[in-house]
């Protein structure tokens, strides 16, 4: 019935946010249904849906705000003018830096921070710092929700682990996870979840970052041994001090602001059967480890100060190791 009305027709036809490729076929055919001069806009947040139309369309990459584009539309919605009031625009300013550029993030906070005092911003700013607003991340969380398990936990494993890392690197440890990531990290490229740098470092923006660790945050917020991967330094230090690790823990970063000695339980990795990633730096331990995990990936571990791995450990597993400055010697890891 579309082709047959309007196919003698030069029309103008939006359509917003498209997430299945049958939604465009449906209303367009193979862009061919529509007189000659017409124009059709598609926003998506799947590149790829947007493959099979390469030929007949040009694409463009909606970019995030500059400093200027980001204060007059957080004004708009937090004080009604496209500045912001002289007293707040430190306050704005710091608002600014943690959106990041995103509009999404600007016009949520800038509503609900409209008319509070500025104590009232300076604590929902801190708190936006720890505990992501319900309202951004709902929205951001779309995408993630369309991904399979497998693209899941690629997704996971990039937020919490591997931002900023080489490609090339985290796709071998990924593989060797099971979880297929030529193809899974190219569906999250798609879907603008990550992006790849003119380096080959894998990016994300901050605030997918901080929505992907809330994601893992959510599966235990008051026991953290009960996460499946652990970044923070203080619930690593609480997990790993008081022994409360169990089998769903897939990776742990202990990184400590400060350097800091950490009195480490002998066995607290005995229950994490299927740790994955180890990684620390700037931590030194106290007392020895008489367990590590057979299905580490990755044990990365700058100054590790043992002489010597657990003599059940079977290094096997590892597609990653990295011990500068430690005191562990290749024949006492591998046994040779």
């Amino acid at each position: 019935m579309i082709k047959e009305r309007l196919s003698f027709m030069r029309i103008l036809l939006v359509l917003d946010d498209v997430d299945k490729w049958n939604q465009i076929e449906n209303l367009l055919g193979r862009c061919n249904w529509f007189a000659s001069g017409s124009k059709i806009i598609i926003t998506t947040r799947d590149k790829h849906l947007l493959a099979t139309l390469r030929k007949s369309c040009s694409t463009y990459e909606v970019k995030e705000l500059d400093q200027d584009e980001a204060l007059e539309l957080l004004s708009m919605h937090a004080f009604q003018s496209n500045k912001p009031k002289e007293d707040y625009l430190e306050l704005a300013n710091r608002v600014i830096q943690y959106a990041k550029g995103l509009p999404l993030a600007l016009v949520i906070m800038g509503a609900d921070l409209n008319g509070r005092t500025k104590p009232q911003w300076r604590s929902a700013i801190d708190k936006y710092g720890r505990i992501p607003n319900e309202g951004i991340q709902k929205i951001l969380e779309i995408s993630y929700e369309g991904l399979d398990e497998t693209e899941k936990d690629i997704f996971l494993d990039i937020a919490c682990f591997f931002k900023g890392f080489f490609r090339e690197y985290v796709m071998d440890i990924l593989n060797a996870c099971d979880l297929h990531p030529i193809y899974g990290i190219q569906k999250l490229m798609d879907n603008s979840l990550i992006t790849v740098d003119k380096y080959d470092k894998l990016l994300m923006h901050d605030l997918l970052q901080q929505m992907g660790r809330d994601i893992i945050r959510r599966e235990s917020p008051r026991m953290p041994g009960e996460r499946s991967r652990l970044w923070c330094y203080e619930d690593v230090h609480k997990v790993l001090t008081q022994n409360t690790g169990l089998e769903k823990i897939r990776g742990i970063m202990i990184c400590s602001p400060e350097p800091s000695k950490m009195k480490l339980e002998p066995k607290c990795f005995e229950k994490m059967k299927n740790l994955k990633f180890l990684m620390a730096s700037n931590v030194d331990i106290c007392r020895g480890l008489k367990y590590i995990p057979n299905e580490l990936r990755v044990l990365d571990w700058s100054g590790l100060p043992l002489s010597s791995l657990p003599p059940n450990f079977d290094p096997q597993n590892l597609i990653a190791l990295n011990m500068p400055e430690s005191r562990v010697t290749l024949d006492k890891l591998f046994k040779v």
